[in-house]
Parts: C-alpha cells; sequence; structure tokens
C-alpha cells in the first residue's frame, strides 16, 4: 500500500491549520522527484515546475511576498528597493518552504501518524493555502505525532554547511523536542535532522554525539534519539517506500511500531559506527534504512537485526 500524504500548514499560534496540499495527497515517488530536484537547486525551473507538484504555488507566494515587502520598504525607508533585488532576497525564503513541505510530507508517507504539521505561515486564497514563510521561531519544520513518541524534522537548505549553520539546525531540534516532550509521563521522540550535509561530512557524527549527550540529560537516555540525513538520502528512501509498498502488492505496510524500531535500529549502528570511528561512505543512512525497510517488507522482525552479523555497505541496499 502507498502512503497517500496529506499534512496540516500553518503557525497554530497565530492561524488555524489546513490540509495541504489541496485536494489528494500523493505517495513518496513524487516526493522523492521533487526532493531530488530541491537539491539540484535550479530555482526558476522548481518556481515554475517543481514546487507545484506538491502544490505549493511559489510564484504566488513570490508576488504576495513581493507586495509586504515593498509595503514595508516603503514604509520604513519611503523607497522601493529595485526588483532583482526583492528577487534575490526572497528565494532564500521560497527554497526554506519547499523543503520543510517536502520532508512534512516525506514524514507523512514513512507510516500513518496520527497528524503531521508544517508550521510554515500561510495565506489564504479562498480555499487554496498558499504557504508564504517558513516555520517562525519556536517551532519545528516538521512534526509527525504518533500515541506513544513524536518524530521532529529540521530541514535546512543552505549551501553553507559549516559548523555555524548546523550548529543551528541541532539546537533548535532540542528546543523544539523540548517544547513537546515536557510534562509527558514518558518522553519518547526522534529528532531527524535534513540538509546537504551528510555523515560522512565530519561535523554531522560530532554534531549527532553532543546533541544526543543533552537529549539524554534532558529527557532521560535513550527516550530521545537523533538522525541525520542528506536531502539526497531522503529522496533515496521515499523511492524505496514506493517500490517496497507499492498499491495492489500484497505486504504489509510498517506500523508506528515497526518505523520506531526503524529508528532504534538506525540510531544503533549509526552511534556504534560513530564510536568506532569508522567513516561514513556517501548515502549510509539512506542505504541503512533501506536495508531495514526490506527485511520488514519481507517479514522479518527488525528488532533481531541486532543478532545478525554485519552486511557489507555495498551490500547493504542488495538483500
Amino acid at each position: 500500500m502507498t502512503r497517500q500524504a496529506r499534512i496540516r500548514v500553518g503557525d497554530p499560534r497565530v492561524q488555524d491549520t489546513v490540509l495541504f496540499p489541496p485536494g489528494d495527497g500523493f505517495g513518496p515517488r513524487r516526493i522523492a522527484a521533487v526532493a531530488q530536484a530541491i537539491l539540484e537547486d535550479d530555482f526558476l525551473v522548481n518556481v515554475e515546475r517543481i514546487y507545484p507538484l506538491l502544490g505549493f504555488d511559489a510564484a504566488a507566494a513570490m508576488r504576495l511576498s513581493r507586495a509586504r515587502q515593498k509595503e514595508r520598504a516603503l514604509r520604513e525607508a519611503g523607497r522601493l528597493p529595485p526588483l532583482s533585488e526583492l528577487h534575490r532576497s526572497l528565494q532564500p525564503r521560497i527554497r526554506a518552504i519547499g523543503l520543510e513541505l517536502v520532508t512534512g510530507l516525506f514524514l507523512d508517507c514513512l507510516d500513518s501518524p496520527t497528524e503531521t504539521t508544517c508550521a510554515c505561515a500561510v495565506y489564504m486564497d479562498g480555499d487554496r493555502p498558499i504557504p508564504v514563510a517558513p516555520a517562525g521561531k519556536g517551532k519545528p519544520d516538521a512534526r509527525a505525532n504518533y500515541p506513544d513518541f513524536t518524530i521532529v524534522a529540521e530541514a535546512t537548505i543552505g549551501k553553507k554547511t559549516g559548523p555555524e549553520p548546523l550548529q543551528r539546525q541541532y539546537t533548535s531540534a532540542i528546543a523544539h523536542i523540548g517544547d513537546i516532550l515536557t510534562g509527558r509521563v514518558r518522553p519518547r521522540g526522534y529528532c531527524l535532522m535534513v540538509s546537504r550535509a551528510k555523515l560522512r561530512d565530519e561535523q554531522v557524527p560530532v554534531l549527532i554525539v553532543e546533541t544526543q549527550e543533552e537529549l539524554d540529560r534532558n529527557h532521560g537516555p535513550g527516550n530521545v534519539r537523533v538522525l541525520a540525513f542528506g536531502i539526497d538520502e531522503m529522496a533515496h528512501i521515499a523511492e524505496q517506500l514506493d517500490r517496497l509498498y507499492p498499491d495492489g502488492k500484497d505486504v504489509r505496510p510498517p506500523t508506528a511500531e515497526d518505523l520506531a524500531d526503524i529508528l532504534d535500529t538506525l540510531h544503533g549502528e549509526t552511534m556504534e559506527r560513530i564510536s568506532s570511528g569508522e567513516p561514513f561512505p556517501d548515502q549510509w543512512a539512506a542505504k541503512q534504512f533501506e536495508k531495514l525497510l526490506r527485511k520488514h517488507a519481507g517479514g522479518r522482525p527488525v528488532k533481531t537485526l541486532f543478532d545478525q552479523p554485519p552486511e557489507q555497505d555495498g551490500q547493504a541496499a542488495d538483500d
């Protein structure tokens, strides 16, 4: 069974959230294609052809944002900035919205959460929601709620993957999952970090260890776990979801417990490899996730995988 993704968008602090995309949802194949195109970063092509595949009218969002910026410029400076300057200044915003939406839709495809949200600000054109700004401070970029746990995703599209931008991303995850889990009898959750940087990049394993230590202090050891995926890895996993759980195929889709087992196992494998000092190959997290999905689709309990002999990296996707 292929999951048809639909999420709720809008910042609940200032507006009612609405279902997105308008009309019917769509499966992981489209999410994979959009994620890959976002990574390739041809802005005009993405605005005209790629973002609309998500139901995101990026051209309308640009027009609305330009109008607001013109009003602000006239009010504060008494003059209009050049149109080219406005256009350049809005590109990071549109890119951020696009990645937040595709990340939220990806989370919704992983399983059947009770609710998946993306806290981007939304302008309502009649009954049609138009995301116009990325998630504001104090809200995760995307969130999937389950009866027993919560997944928070922090997504950054920036080309700069140095220590400071990534540090801000991981710091935000700690704060956001803390706000969500405060007061729960058994705080349980996952922080998924999505960016251009992957585990093979030197700073990512360091940030994972530092963040995990902070999460363990705040919520108890092992109650909240952090994992990192490149944008291309998110696309790869979405492709595998489409292949392994197509419509009409007699395969049981993952349950919430299955998904938690997969994430727990992947987290354990990640921390073990970091501790060993062994370098990560490209797309390691995606291929390990795929391996676990394939085991699940074949009917093998994910919890038993720690007892299996380790596999070679090149064989991880070939089970």
